[in-house]
């Protein structure tokens, strides 16, 4: 814990713990000095950390906006092969390290990642993936490594009966849109909405061809 870099939860967590160690009450004189020495040294030793880090906190910002300046110029200059998972495994990987390098300035923030995202688009149209198959990439990611957790089978499952009763409702919300256009009469007005419920019938069967993705995967990996 004393070697977090996740200063917010394990101060939260310390300070817990710290209430938690007032609360114990006393222990035999002979162990309290050294016990007590034991845990103030802990906890001395993440908050001089944290402090020595937000006094640099300028320049970490600066060197991760450096990280991450260097990380689009990579991906621009990516070359894609003939191997479309391995293609697709590179995306990840850039991805991956996008969300571990860290704080940026918050000038630099929105502006990094607008470009981050128009390189990572660009290596996709390139890769003429469908969107489906676009929007499950980042899906995909939450259970790559779930191997080692005994409840993967239970969660996966979970997820699929959500996917599945989703996906069946807004099929049955399509339907009877789709039955609903007969009823339209020929004028402007109607003719306005008609239109509108058309944009939301192909809406929602972007959205189940993307759910019907997500279920596959979930498929794949159940066996």
């Amino acid at each position: 814990m004393i070697d977090s870099s996740d200063w917010r939860k394990t101060t939260h967590d310390l300070i817990n713990l710290q209430k938690e160690w007032k609360a114990i009450g006393p222990v035999p004189r002979k162990h309290s000095d050294k016990i007590w020495k034991r845990f103030r040294q802990a906890c001395d030793t993440f908050f001089n950390r944290k402090s020595d880090f937000f006094k640099n906190i300028d320049k970490h910002e600066a060197d991760n906006k450096k990280l991450k300046e260097e990380l689009i110029k990579k991906v621009e200059n990516c070359e894609l092969g003939d191997d479309k998972n391995e293609n697709l495994n590179s995306i990840k990987e850039f991805q991956r390290e996008w969300t571990g390098i860290g704080h940026v300035p918050m000038k630099d923030k929105e502006h990094l990642q607008s470009e981050f995202r128009k390189a990572i688009n660009k290596m996709l149209d390139k890769l003429k993936i469908s969107q489906a198959e676009i929007q499950t990439i980042n899906y995909k990611q939450r259970f790559e490594n779930m191997d080692n957790n005994p409840d993967k089978r239970r969660i996966l499952n979970n997820e699929r009966h959500f996917l599945v009763n989703k996906c069946k409702k807004l099929e049955d919300e399509i339907n009877l849109w789709e039955n609903n256009l007969g009823f339209f009469a020929a004028s402007k007005k109607a003719s306005l909405l008609k239109q509108e419920f058309e944009t939301k019938i192909e809406k929602a069967k972007a959205e189940v061809a993307l759910l019907k993705a997500k279920i596959r995967f979930l498929d794949s990996d159940l066996g």
